[in-house]
């Protein structure tokens, strides 16, 4: 069986920008929205009690986080019910929600190494997020063959069916894909459970977890990927 790398996979999500001040900023607007258009729910329902409803159905009902953009939308419908409110804002809502949270604010290295890896032509290029951001409306669909977003048909990382699924798409054996993600257990666990090569986006550089096997690779940075790709085809 060849094994050089012929598609590279990447997280989205703290791999190729910060998560958190995303999602902060996303709830900001939608708060405004609620406030300026639902006054009387956003009254009754203020951003910190909509987090904590979410925090309690997913302790109650795991399975919510199977489809994050689902779990959004049904702690809003719950929401207006729970006060009377009608739930037809809800699609409207999550829209605004969404659109804010795809602004987002690459890092440094990020699409320097994707547009190179894109100009190449070697490479097939997909995205696999447990998330709900859009190649699309972040603007990196022009750079990426595949988009694949965790539902509740496709299991999240780090259950191998996303990556499975990319080797179909693209006609490869699981050695001819190299994934490149921050999380442990999502990325690295997840693509090695599908026998797919790992590359371990280490930006915090923290401490591999002792109770799982290491990556194959690790980076600090994107800027060493293309070194690894001639490494890793030597594998």
């Amino acid at each position: 069986m060849n094994s050089r790398i012929r598609a590279i996979s990447f997280d989205l999500d703290d791999t190729l920008w910060e998560l958190a001040p995303v999602i902060y900023r996303a709830e900001a607007v939608l708060r405004d929205w609620l406030n300026e258009h639902h006054p009387q729910f956003a009254a009754h329902y203020p951003e910190n009690q909509l987090r904590q409803l979410r925090i309690e159905m997913i302790k109650k009902e795991p399975h919510w986080m199977g489809d994050v953009s689902e779990m959004r939308k049904e702690a809003l419908r719950r929401a207006a019910e729970d006060v009377g409110y009608p739930t037809l804002f809800i699609e409207e809502a999550f829209r605004v929600f969404l659109e804010a949270r795809n602004q987002v604010a690459f890092y440094d290295d990020a699409l320097p190494v994707l547009d190179q890896l894109a100009k190449s032509d070697r490479y097939k290029l997909a995205a696999l997020t447990n998330g709900n951001a859009n190649l699309e409306q972040v603007g990196l669909d022009h750079l990426f063959h595949l988009e694949v977003s965790a539902t509740f048909d496709m299991p999240m990382k780090p259950n191998p069916d996303m990556f499975y699924y990319t080797c179909e798409v693209f006609d490869i054996a699981p050695l001819q894909l190299l994934h490149v993600g921050d999380s442990p257990k999502s990325d690295v666990l997840g693509a090695q459970r599908a026998g797919v090569k790992t590359v371990w986006l280490n930006r915090r550089a923290e401490d591999w977890p002792d109770d799982l096997e290491p990556p194959d690779f690790e980076l600090t940075s994107l800027n060493g990927l293309l070194g690894i790709l001639v490494e890793a085809d030597g594998i």
